[in-house]
């Protein structure tokens, strides 16, 4: 996970983390979002775009949601 330019980038094991708390650990895709971040030391507020892998932009629009709720 990295953020440039306002763009968060996420890579298979970001979104395998945030899906495992979202379904597994009954967390709010805030909370994922959150916890993977502070997990990795990335500062996610200020972020306009997400770049997910091809397989998962289906959770596009829960992240982007989430960041606008940090």
């Amino acid at each position: 996970m990295e953020q440039t330019n306002h763009t968060l980038i996420l890579d298979l094991l970001d979104v395998h983390n945030i899906r495992v708390n979202v379904e597994d650990n009954r967390m709010s895709f805030v909370e994922a979002v959150e916890t993977e971040a502070r997990t990795q030391g990335v500062q996610v507020s200020g972020a306009k775009e997400v770049v997910l892998p091809e397989k998962h932009l289906y959770l596009k629009d829960n992240i982007m949601e989430a960041l606008h709720s940090l």
